[in-house]
């Protein structure tokens, strides 16, 4: 029992590092969705389209007017004195249910292109993040490498010490140690911009520092399919939206070419003669009004329609053409995704077989002091396999990214 709780307490401490890990790259995407002003800015248009709905479903203002005669209007009962007159224009049956649907759906389909900048932002954040590793994976390579070689170059001076090695072999490894040395203040370099990048898109300090997980630890291979990239695309609902929309504005266009009706009452304000008895002497007058537009001049509904019908049209279009263009970029992930799993398998066997040879002409020039040339190549050789599975882990994660950006999967 006492063994067992030894080797929780050791998993425990083992694995909760690892857990963490797991946890950087979700909690990055996290504070992008919170933090990125490109997001935030889609957003807001999204809200503000929401309150053209509210602007497009209520009636027009009612029509209030007032009249004063200037030179009193003389009837029977009266001089007329003043007027008051209050109307109110009702559109065809239907306009305002047309002119609320197109609204909403236009809302919807920002809200879809929200989802769809998020879904590129989250892409952009995991390259950015996955470049960065590559990066730090190539620099601590190229350490362990320039070790190597100082180990290398102190055997060097040993045999040659001994009598059993030249000069040139300490010399060719400073040759070869000064070139690392350049090769690693120049990938630390690349590290600063990279670093800006990443957390601008996060929106943040651009001298954040930005915790990482090991490069080994990310690789993973899922199945993806063709069909997914159409089912829950957001660019794809919101291309299907505005065309609904625009089939809605065409229904519109020939509502509006039909007669508005409008209904008013008008209020006269009626002095008394006081010349007699007058049936009704200085009585104020109310009328009530109906009033209906007569759309006589159909040119600019006609023109509405044929525009909605061309922008309908033009949307399909866009629509099949990215279709398109997601197809075509599936079908790259797909190529780069099994290229670089391929790969990964072929440099892995390599670096074992390079390791082995390495190992033997480490050990037979240790005790003969002949061919440094080789020890030097293949080093070099074998840190080059390395740094290209570095690359090509990193070319993996990226494609599967892009396979997630594509078929919306999170």
């Amino acid at each position: 029992m006492k063994n067992r709780i030894i080797l929780l307490f050791i998993l425990a401490i083992v694995l909760k590092p690892l857990a963490i890990q797991a946890q950087y790259l979700e909690d990055y995407l996290k504070y992008a969705a919170e933090n990125n002003v490109g997001l935030k800015a889609t957003y807001a248009e999204f809200e503000a389209s929401m309150q053209r709905i509210e602007q497009v479903n209520t009636l027009s203002n009612p029509t209030f007017s007032f009249g004063y005669f200037i030179s009193p209007v003389e009837t029977r009962v009266g001089p007329q004195r003043m007027k008051f007159s209050l109307s109110q224009m009702f559109p065809w049956f239907g306009t305002l249910d047309a002119k609320e649907d197109i609204a909403s759906k236009l809302a919807e389909s920002r809200y879809q292109e929200f989802i769809a900048y998020k879904l590129g932002l989250y892409l952009d954040v995991k390259k950015a993040y996955f470049t960065l590793i590559e990066l730090n994976d190539h620099i601590r390579l190229q350490q362990e490498n320039l070790t190597l070689l100082t180990t290398y170059k102190e055997l060097a001076n040993i045999q040659f010490a001994n009598g059993k090695g030249p000069m040139v072999d300490v010399l060719r490894a400073d040759v070869r140690i000064e070139n690392i040395q350049i090769e690693i203040s120049l990938l630390r370099e690349k590290v600063s911009p990279l670093s800006t990048h990443f957390n601008l898109l996060l929106n943040r300090s651009s001298d954040t520092k930005i915790e990482m997980e090991m490069l080994d630890s990310i690789v993973n291979h899922e199945v993806f399919y063709t069909d997914s990239i159409f089912k829950k695309n957001p660019t794809i609902a919101s291309f299907n939206l505005k065309i609904n929309a625009v089939s809605r504005q065409a229904d519109l266009a020939k509502l509006s070419g039909l007669p508005s009706v409008g209904l008013g009452l008008d209020y006269v304000v009626v002095s008394k003669r006081n010349i007699g008895m007058v049936a009704d002497d200085g009585k104020d007058i109310l009328m009530p009004m109906a009033t209906i537009s007569l759309p006589i001049f159909r040119s600019r509904y006609k023109a509405a329609i044929s525009e909605a019908s061309h922008q309908k049209k033009a949307l399909q279009l866009h629509k099949e053409q990215f279709k398109n263009n997601l197809n075509t970029e599936f079908a790259e992930a797909q190529y780069k995704l099994s290229s670089s799993m391929k790969l990964i398998r072929l440099y892995k066997s390599e670096i074992n077989a390079q390791s082995r040879i390495l190992d033997l002409l480490f050990t037979s020039y240790s005790t003969s002091g002949r061919d440094f040339v080789e020890v030097i190549r293949n080093q070099q050789q074998l840190i080059t396999y390395k740094m290209k599975l570095s690359s090509e882990m990193m070319n993996c994660k990226i494609a599967i990214s892009q396979l997630e950006y594509l078929t919306n999967k999170q």
